[in-house]
Protein backbone atom coordinates (compact mmCIF):
# COMPACT_ATOMS: atom_id res chain seq x y z
CA UNK A 1 0.00 0.00 0.00
CA UNK A 2 3.04 2.52 0.78
CA UNK A 3 4.04 1.48 -3.00
CA UNK A 4 0.14 3.24 -3.86
CA UNK A 5 1.35 6.68 -1.97
CA UNK A 6 -1.12 5.10 1.07
CA UNK A 7 0.04 6.39 4.73
CA UNK A 8 0.88 2.63 6.91
CA UNK A 9 2.01 1.35 9.64
CA UNK A 10 3.61 -1.82 10.80
CA UNK A 11 3.88 -2.86 14.73
CA UNK A 12 3.37 -5.93 16.44
CA UNK A 13 5.47 -8.85 18.38
CA UNK A 14 6.26 -11.86 17.55
CA UNK A 15 5.18 -14.71 19.37
CA UNK A 16 2.95 -12.23 21.26
CA UNK A 17 -0.67 -14.69 20.14
CA UNK A 18 -1.95 -17.58 21.33
CA UNK A 19 0.68 -20.07 19.24
CA UNK A 20 3.71 -17.94 20.97
CA UNK A 21 2.10 -18.35 24.83
CA UNK A 22 1.63 -21.97 23.78
CA UNK A 23 4.95 -22.75 22.69
CA UNK A 24 6.56 -20.74 25.48
CA UNK A 25 4.33 -23.10 28.20
CA UNK A 26 5.50 -26.03 26.31
CA UNK A 27 8.97 -24.99 26.70
CA UNK A 28 8.87 -24.39 29.90
CA UNK A 29 7.09 -27.45 31.02
CA UNK A 30 9.54 -29.31 29.12
CA UNK A 31 12.41 -27.57 30.77
CA UNK A 32 13.99 -26.44 28.32
CA UNK A 33 16.58 -23.47 28.25
CA UNK A 34 14.55 -20.31 26.54
CA UNK A 35 17.43 -18.15 25.94
CA UNK A 36 18.79 -21.37 23.93
CA UNK A 37 15.54 -22.09 21.99
CA UNK A 38 15.66 -17.92 21.04
CA UNK A 39 19.25 -18.40 19.87
CA UNK A 40 18.17 -21.36 17.85
CA UNK A 41 14.97 -19.87 16.77
CA UNK A 42 16.74 -16.78 15.50
CA UNK A 43 19.75 -18.46 13.71
CA UNK A 44 17.22 -20.54 11.92
CA UNK A 45 15.01 -17.86 10.79
CA UNK A 46 18.03 -16.18 9.44
CA UNK A 47 18.96 -18.99 7.60
CA UNK A 48 15.16 -19.16 6.21
CA UNK A 49 15.99 -16.23 4.71
CA UNK A 50 18.55 -17.33 2.15
CA UNK A 51 16.23 -19.45 0.05
CA UNK A 52 13.11 -18.97 -1.72
CA UNK A 53 9.68 -20.80 -0.39
CA UNK A 54 8.61 -21.38 2.38
CA UNK A 55 9.16 -24.73 2.96
CA UNK A 56 12.69 -24.79 0.77
CA UNK A 57 13.74 -21.82 2.45
CA UNK A 58 13.52 -23.96 5.43
CA UNK A 59 16.90 -24.96 6.85
CA UNK A 60 17.93 -28.31 7.84
CA UNK A 61 18.56 -28.92 11.93
CA UNK A 62 22.29 -29.90 10.74
CA UNK A 63 22.40 -26.12 9.04
CA UNK A 64 21.25 -24.51 12.07
CA UNK A 65 23.47 -26.45 13.93
CA UNK A 66 26.61 -25.59 12.11
CA UNK A 67 25.46 -21.87 11.99
CA UNK A 68 24.99 -21.83 15.61
CA UNK A 69 28.85 -23.62 16.37
CA UNK A 70 30.19 -21.04 14.12
CA UNK A 71 28.79 -18.59 16.05
CA UNK A 72 29.79 -19.82 19.17
CA UNK A 73 33.45 -20.30 17.96
CA UNK A 74 33.13 -16.28 16.89
CA UNK A 75 32.03 -15.72 20.35
CA UNK A 76 28.90 -13.78 19.00
CA UNK A 77 26.92 -12.84 22.42
CA UNK A 78 23.08 -13.35 20.79
CA UNK A 79 21.89 -10.98 23.99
Amino acid sequence: MAKLGAEVEMFGCVGEDSHGSMLLENLKQAGDDLKSALEYANVAAGLSTEKFGAQTGMPTAEEVARVMAECVHANVDFS
